[in-house]
């Protein structure tokens, strides 16, 4: 039927990439406001595979979809860079970003970047692994709780 045989699984349903691709901005802002369930309330999760950030119209529009959404945390899942600098991540998601752990790509394929905007939260540790990276965030209100970011060939 002209379907792709990859699917993405999104907010627990399963989506085809076509369609995916056609309703990914309104699927972002629902992914970000649901996230109002947490007992942190007050703060808002981006998470998107940008399918690579060496393009400038890729991160143009990221940086967009940021300073819309003000979101705490960001992860990006393939971002097919090898090398992630404070620099790079200020140019793609502001200036209020300047705490990151990234896994770097495979020469063009994965990366996973997880960062958090300034004051947002105190990272206690961070573990980077083959396909996944976490991070154990905490502030004065919450128990310490792991955020994991996973992105698998």
């Amino acid at each position: 039927m002209g379907c792709s045989r990859r699917w993405a699984s999104t907010c627990g349903c399963w989506i085809s990439h076509s369609v995916l691709s056609l309703f990914l901005p309104l699927l972002l802002v629902l992914l970000v406001r649901s996230v109002g369930s947490l007992s942190m309330d007050i703060s808002s999760f981006l998470i998107w595979n940008v399918r690579g950030l060496n393009d400038k119209a890729r991160r143009d529009n990221l940086r967009k979809v940021v300073d819309d959404a003000r979101p705490a945390v960001v992860c990006i899942q393939e971002t097919k860079l090898a090398h992630i600098s404070e620099r790079d991540v200020i140019s793609f998601l502001g200036r209020d970003f300047t705490n990151f752990v990234y896994l770097p790509a495979q020469q063009t394929r994965g990366g996973i970047l997880i960062a958090w905007r300034d004051g947002s939260f105190m990272v206690n540790h961070h573990r980077v692994h083959r396909h996944s990276v976490s991070v154990l965030f905490s502030n004065n209100e919450d128990p310490a709780w792991w955020f994991t970011g996973v992105y698998g060939p």
